[in-house]
């Protein structure tokens, strides 16, 4: 894996494909794989279609919510800014669900393809922590503190 891999899947999924399909032939010579590159081809496509689709959708998910931080943190900066304890407290909650997302997703194991009632409230559980910790560290990053501890 390099970078100019991870740069063809971002900008140009055709260069990527080919790069995949190298790989997998590559694979197959020297026995990791056992169908030609070619017989792959078209679910490589699918899969690499929805991957930029997901790549595509998270920058947008992610872009709103820092949009939404910096909105907030200027309404409040406006209208009743914070006093420190204040702006440290939205910090320590940003990384309090950054980290429980994160380590709440520690061993998951999957099963039935991840289509389980558990496994589904877990992915759930992880999207909605992680996108609320981003939201409350853009918050934090834009507060203005006024005085106070």
């Amino acid at each position: 894996m390099n970078i100019t891999s991870l740069l063809k899947l971002v900008f140009s999924g055709k260069s990527f494909l080919e790069a995949e399909l190298s790989h997998i032939e590559g694979m197959r010579r020297s026995g990791e794989a056992y169908q030609p590159a070619e017989a792959f081809r078209a679910e490589a496509q699918s899969r690499i279609s929805a991957k930029r689709r997901r790549l595509l959708v998270s920058m947008l998910w992610i872009g709103f919510l820092i949009g939404a931080g910096v909105f907030v943190a200027a309404c409040v900066n406006a209208l009743c800014p914070l006093a420190w304890l204040g702006i440290r407290i939205v910090r320590a909650v940003s990384i309090a669900l950054l980290a429980w997302a994160v380590w709440g997703k520690l061993g998951d194991i999957e099963t039935f393809k991840g289509q389980t009632l558990l496994e589904l409230t877990s992915q759930y559980l992880y999207k909605a922590s992680y996108s609320a910790g981003v939201f409350f560290g853009s918050l934090a990053l834009f507060l203005e503190g006024r005085g106070g501890v």
